[in-house]
């Protein structure tokens, strides 16, 4: 009679002197329950029985908080550090922002930029976003950063995921991309911008970026509101008499604009050069609001 002495880990198989050895404990019902009604199955049902086996944090943290499950899938299929995709806490926030923004995971997953450093950034500071903590203008300012959006072609937007920066137009002129204009328009609200073509991205931004661009701004036509909100501005018509230069390549607008839709807001466009460079400077991830043909 041979007796063998060891242990097979959960969910795994073994041979030992030609012998097959498998330990294929059940999950809790509530485990498998919630597994079922999110579709896992297949090689991401493996990779969460080996999560739920080795971790016991994470274990512990999903008994009877089945909904964790939810942002180890986000973590997982974005492929962000492991830490990220156990840690409790960042469980936590994941959920309650899907919830908040009322996304599917799914959705929330096509909105996770792949460049690694964006994705860090953005697991970082999930638990960051929606939390509001004050306004420049119209631009909200959350706990994460100060919030922007710009829409770009798709091609613009492989180069944004590649080098983690918006092209200056001598840039994307160089490489052959879409055309467009030079005046780098953003908008502090997603309404403003969703009727263009290409990716809708919603940027965060250092706290602390508008004030900058305050200091190298230059107003449209110096109308009440960017007063109001931003203070004494010269027009940009008054800074090119004095220079003789266009505002673009040195300067920041602050332009009022509306539309059908929207009431007037004030606009930050960031022009051509110096602007294009705070903006890259202080860029610390995004998020890819949705998609349309350029």
């Amino acid at each position: 009679e041979r007796v063998y002495n060891f242990e097979v880990e959960g969910y795994h198989s073994y041979y030992a002197d030609g012998i097959y050895v498998h330990n294929d404990y059940e999950l809790p019902p509530s485990i498998a329950k919630k597994l079922k009604s999110l579709r896992i199955d297949g090689e991401l049902k493996e990779a969460f029985e080996k999560s739920y086996s080795k971790n016991e944090a994470f274990r512990n943290a999903i008994t009877g908080k089945e909904d964790l499950i939810k942002g180890w899938i986000v973590g997982i299929r974005t492929g962000v550090d492991d830490f990220y995709s156990h840690d409790p806490k960042t469980l936590a926030s994941i959920v309650d922002y899907l919830s908040k923004q009322k996304l599917s995971v799914d959705q929330l997953v096509k909105r996770i930029p792949e460049n690694v450093d964006f994705r860090l950034n953005w697991f970082k500071n999930v638990g960051k976003f929606g939390k509001v903590i004050g306004k420049k203008g119209d631009y909200v300012v959350e706990e994460a950063g100060e919030v922007f959006y710009r829409a770009i072609p798709n091609d613009h937007f492989d180069e944004l995921i590649k080098g983690k920066k918006l092209l200056k137009p001598a840039e994307w002129k160089a490489k052959g991309l879409t055309r467009i204009g030079g005046e780098g328009s953003t908008s502090p609200k997603l309404g403003f911008s969703e009727d263009y073509n290409g990716v809708l991205v919603k940027y965060y931004l250092k706290k602390g970026t508008i004030d900058k661009f305050v200091t190298m701004g230059v107003s449209n036509k110096k109308p009440p509101l960017i007063k109001k909100y931003f203070g004494e501005m010269i027009s940009s018509e008054e800074y090119k008499s004095i220079t003789g230069k266009k505002w673009t390549l040195e300067k920041v607008q602050f332009k009022v604009e509306s539309n059908d839709l929207n009431p007037p807001q004030v606009n930050i466009q960031f022009g051509k050069g110096k602007g294009v460079d705070v903006f890259n400077e202080s860029l610390i991830t995004i998020e890819i609001i949705s998609r349309k043909n350029d």
